[in-house]
């Protein structure tokens, strides 16, 4: 028997697949012959990857007797995980709530449920200082990274500039991801960029660390237009000192993180991840300072048009 314990997909398709097949013989989700899966998670950098890395730590520490064995994946971010999970390839994936309503997630053959609601993921905004940018109508002009195209905040900022009626040039749109924007910004590539994350994530502490930046806030016509247009965002705050130098609170919307699964994944797996969740809810509200405030009731917590999985419904 082929025995995996973690690895990462970044880049070689190709070898993943093919280690996949070895290790799955077939689709990763096949109810009640699940035995070894994979969850989905994102960038080293984020807050999806450390607590993926747990709940997958936790089922083998607690489930290896069982035969089973969860296998964490690093991802590009939403995007990639929730096409993952439309496609069989996860089991399970964190993805922003918004993609879950935006881009067609459910379908026909395999609608996509909610397994656990989780944590706020506010619309960053952040300019080099000193700069003349102090609005969104301002990025007139300016080379703005957009995210790369894994993630979900490659959308929500095209959502951003709809709302805003603001038209960024394509020739002055990037598309980095964590691991490259900071340095890009710190060094005047940028003259500014979008990130959707939680509060406190690593990426962001780290380029408020690394170089003076600030945080531009969205006035309250964009606010509206953005819930307007997407009901899965919420108005949202970052108070001021989450970020180095930063001493006012700054106001944007954003999504929540959701655990998503196939309809397909079967509801004892799902009841493994949730009780896996519940029963170390103290381990993991000391993953992250986002994750502080996670409760029993905040995992249920739901957007209309949002289904929880029927393996997470029970109490």
């Amino acid at each position: 028997m082929l025995k995996l314990k973690y690895f990462c997909k970044m880049s070689n398709n190709l070898l993943f697949s093919f280690v996949l097949s070895l290790a799955l013989g077939g689709s990763a989700v096949q109810a009640q012959e699940q035995r070894f899966f994979l969850f989905a998670s994102g960038s080293v950098k984020g807050i999806y990857f450390p607590l993926a890395a747990h709940i997958c730590k936790t089922i083998n520490r607690r489930a290896l007797n069982r035969g089973l064995r969860c296998g964490l994946v690093a991802t590009g971010g939403s995007v990639d995980n929730l096409k993952g999970v439309v496609s069989g390839d996860y089991a399970f994936a964190i993805v922003q709530s918004n993609l879950l309503r935006s881009n067609g997630a459910e379908n026909e053959d395999q609608p996509v449920k909610v397994v656990a609601s989780l944590y706020p993921e506010p619309i960053h905004i952040v300019v080099r200082e000193p700069s003349e940018i102090m609005t969104l109508s301002d990025l007139d002009g300016a080379i703005v990274n957009f995210g790369d195209e894994g993630s979900g905040t490659l959308s929500l900022a095209e959502a951003l500039m709809k709302a805003a009626d603001l038209s960024v040039p394509p020739s002055h749109i990037r598309r980095f991801g964590a691991s490259e924007q900071t340095a890009k910004i710190c060094n005047g590539s940028l003259d500014a960029l979008i990130w959707v994350s939680g509060l406190r994530n690593s990426a962001m502490s780290e380029a408020f660390n690394r170089c003076a930046l600030r945080l531009i806030p969205l006035d309250e016509n964009v606010q509206q237009a953005m819930i307007r247009a997407d009901p899965s965002l919420e108005l949202m705050q970052i108070p001021a000192g989450t970020y180095r130098t930063q001493e006012r609170p700054v106001m944007t919307v954003g999504p929540y993180a959701r655990i998503v699964a196939s309809e397909n994944t079967s509801n004892a797996l799902v009841g493994i991840v949730t009780e896996t969740l519940l029963g170390s809810l103290s381990d993991v509200r000391q993953i992250h300072p986002t994750l502080r405030e996670l409760s029993q009731t905040k995992l249920k917590s739901l957007f209309p048009g949002e289904e929880l999985h029927s393996g997470a419904s029970s109490d």
